[in-house]
């Protein structure tokens, strides 16, 4: 999947044995030269995310215990390379676009099949944004959905370049990403987000990924 694999630590966080055992018995058939770490519960996650220099974390937030969903923030704030995949079997909508909120751009349910698995974690390793299609489906119809839809017709206010830096926002690429990519300056780059945001009405990341997404701007995946 990536050339730097050898690299990278996977931390396999959730309560059940047998859950982890599976995550890894499948990534460990695609993934040569990863290491693979097991935790079962929240303290043991941020300790290991903090000793590892780049984890790659797999986590069920409401299956492992003593961790929730503000506890991401915390692992961001210790280890600012991390990469956070999603695995849960909580469908909650606020509850979802509250972990994008926080920055993670990577997020499946637990019925998601090994080939949706093995997209979602070389998304995640490419630093792209991965939500399978039962979450975007959640996010389309739920209310916060409702008030993008109220601005589906302000996309001619945006320029062209701020139409392509939307793009990039929603495929998850940080505004320093993004810099690097266009030639721009991050101070640049932060202007013209708070340009978007402010025609379109947004305050919120996961608001510009939903009205991405439906109007075309962005793919689904």
């Amino acid at each position: 999947m990536s050339s730097e694999i050898s690299e990278i630590s996977f931390i396999i966080a959730d309560n059940e044995t047998f859950t982890r055992k599976g995550i890894i018995q499948v990534l460990s058939q695609e993934i040569r030269g990863g290491n693979f770490y097991e935790v079962s519960n929240g303290q043991a996650l941020i300790k290991k995310s903090k000793e590892l220099k780049k984890p790659f974390i797999i986590v069920d937030y409401n299956n492992l215990d003593g961790f929730t969903i503000d506890k991401l923030k915390t692992i961001y704030a210790s280890n600012k390379i991390a990469k956070i995949l999603i695995i849960s079997n909580s469908d909650n909508k606020e509850e979802m676009i509250k972990v994008l909120d926080y920055g993670v751009q990577n997020y499946i349910l637990r019925t998601a099949d090994d080939i949706e698995l093995k997209k979602a974690v070389k998304a995640t390793l490419e630093n792209k944004r991965f939500l399978c299609g039962k979450v975007i489906d959640a996010f389309i119809d739920n209310k916060f959905s409702k008030e993008t839809k109220k601005v589906n017709n302000r996309t001619t206010l945006l320029t062209e370049r701020e139409t392509e830096i939307l793009k990039l926002i929603a495929q998850g690429n940080t505004n320093q990403r993004i810099a690097n990519r266009l030639g721009s300056s991050i101070h640049t780059i932060n202007t013209h987000r708070k340009n978007i945001f402010k025609k379109l009405g947004f305050k919120k990341a996961s608001e510009a990924i939903i009205y991405a997404i439906e109007n075309g701007i962005a793919s689904r995946t």
